[in-house]
C-alpha cells in the first residue's frame, strides 16, 4: 500500500498599477511509502523424549512476532513433515475453521532418520489411531493463537491456517503439550525406536 503526502505551495505575486495580476505557482511532492513486515522467531524448538512414555521433557513451541505498518491477509502457518518418498506432507491435524483467535491442533513428527510412510502419517490424524499403523511417527496435541485482532482460518484440502495480521504488533503462537497423541506412540511394540524426530514449521506468502 501507497501513502500520499502532498504539499501545495502557492506564490502571489502583486504588481504595480495600472492593474492588479495574480501569478500562482503549484508543486505537488509525493512521497512513497512501501508495506513493512519484520519477524522475530523465538520458542522452545527442542527437547527430549521419555522412551517409555512419549512424553516430551518440555513443551515445544514458536512464536512468530510480526511487526507490519499495515493489515496483511492469508499469511500461511505451514507444518510439513518428511515421508518416506522423500516428500513433504502436512503435519497439522485440525478441523476446518474460520476467522477465529486460537484453534485446538494435534502436530504429526516423522522420525529423521527412518521417515514415515504417508500411510503412518495419516494413520497419526485419525480419532482413532493405532501405535501399529504407525511405525516412525508420533503427534502431540497443542494449540495455534494469534492476538492483536488477528484471525486464523485452517485449510483442511491443504492443511495449513491461513492468517490475517493486523497492523502494528501481533503474536502468531503454536504451543505442544508434553504428552503424545493417545494411540500414536507405543514404547512397548517397539514401532517408534530411538531416533530423532522433527517438523518443519513456517511462514510464507508474506508480502
Amino acid at each position: 500500500m501507497k501513502f500520499f503526502i502532498t504539499l501545495l505551495l502557492a506564490l502571489i505575486f502583486l504588481t504595480v498599477p495600472p492593474a492588479n495580476a495574480a501569478y500562482t505557482v503549484t508543486n505537488t511532492f509525493v512521497v512513497s511509502v512501501s508495506n513493512t513486515v519484520s519477524i522475530v522467531i523465538s520458542g522452545n524448538i527442542s527437547t527430549t523424549i521419555n522412551a517409555d512414555t512419549g512424553a516430551l521433557d518440555s513443551g515445544l513451541s514458536i512464536n512468530y512476532r510480526i511487526n507490519s505498518n499495515e493489515d496483511l491477509s492469508n499469511i500461511r502457518l505451514r507444518a510439513l513433515v518428511l515421508d518416506d518418498t522423500s516428500t513433504k506432507r502436512s503435519a497439522f491435524d485440525a478441523t476446518s475453521v474460520s476467522n477465529v483467535s486460537s484453534k485446538s491442533i494435534n502436530l504429526v513428527l516423522g522420525s529423521f532418520e527412518h521417515p514415515p510412510t504417508l500411510s503412518s502419517i495419516n494413520d497419526c490424524k485419525l480419532a482413532s489411531p493405532s501405535s501399529l499403523a504407525n511405525p516412525d511417527a508420533i503427534a502431540y496435541p497443542g494449540t495455534v493463537f494469534i492476538n492483536n485482532g488477528g484471525r486464523i482460518s485452517y485449510n483442511t484440502s491443504d492443511g495449513f491456517f491461513s492468517c490475517n495480521v493486523k497492523k502494528n504488533t501481533t503474536d502468531l503462537h503454536m504451543s505442544l503439550t508434553t504428552t503424545p497423541k493417545s494411540g500414536t506412540y507405543d514404547s512397548a511394540t517397539a514401532m517408534d525406536g530411538p531416533d530423532s524426530f522433527q517438523v518443519e514449521i513456517y511462514l510464507d506468502n508474506i508480502p
